[in-house]
């Protein structure tokens, strides 16, 4: 289910360093993790572990958009805390991975 629904361009182009892909996309998803539960399920370990398995999903979810004639990019810089608050989510959280899909 969608955290945010809305026009948050200006503001995801903000978080996103100004980078042009994240004010033309036509959705941005944002993948995250609840850090306290992921580390006392992995430990230490957690967010090497949930990196690399955002990684593996932004490589699914982008090919996949390709199929379908979408454009796709993941977003490799952007402010944390910014985006936690854009999608409502704690600031102790880890956002992961951004991704745009689509021309808007």
């Amino acid at each position: 289910l969608p955290l945010s629904l809305g026009g948050f361009r200006d503001e995801f182009f903000r978080i996103s360093l100004g980078q042009e892909i994240a004010q033309t996309c036509a959705a941005a998803l944002v993948l995250w993790a609840p850090a306290e539960e992921s580390m006392d399920l992995c430990g230490d370990r957690a967010y090497r572990y949930l990196h690399l398995e955002a990684g593996a999903i932004g490589e699914r979810l982008q090919l996949a958009a390709v199929a379908q004639g979408l454009a796709a990019c993941g977003i490799g810089g952007f402010f944390d805390d910014d985006t936690a608050r854009l999608i409502d989510v704690s600031p102790t959280d880890l956002i992961l991975y951004p991704i745009t899909v689509g021309q808007g």
